[in-house]
């Protein structure tokens, strides 16, 4: 990978961590309505578990592996897609930060990046 498609990633994953940072900050937190913030918490958190999962390069190596990764990509991208719609606010984040990053995790994860 070139230097800047990590610059990229990096800028990515600094994107999402602002996110999850926000949905917890108790001055954000005021500001938003119960269940959108509980949503939105949830969409982080889901997104976390899937980030974790793709980053994790010993799941591709296993046997199933990649068939499992699929399944938990698909699975793990239409309850997010199903967790935002109808909202404006929580559309955006999904499309605009949680499911490039996603994607981009899943086709190349970052450890890889990194060699």
């Amino acid at each position: 990978m070139t230097a800047k498609a990590f610059e990229q990633r990096q800028t990515q994953l600094n994107k999402f961590a602002s996110l999850e940072s926000m949905v917890n900050d108790k001055d954000f937190i005021d500001k938003l309505p119960k269940e959108q913030l509980k949503t939105l918490q949830l969409m982080t958190s889901l997104s976390r578990r899937l980030l974790d999962v793709f980053e994790d390069t010993r799941v591709r190596t296993q046997f199933n592996g990649t068939e499992t990764l699929d399944k938990e990509k698909i699975q793990g991208m239409a309850n997010l897609e199903n967790l935002s719609k109808g909202n404006r606010a929580l559309t955006d984040a999904y499309e605009s930060i949680i499911r490039p990053l996603l994607d981009e995790v899943y086709t190349t994860p970052t450890k890889v990046m990194e060699k």
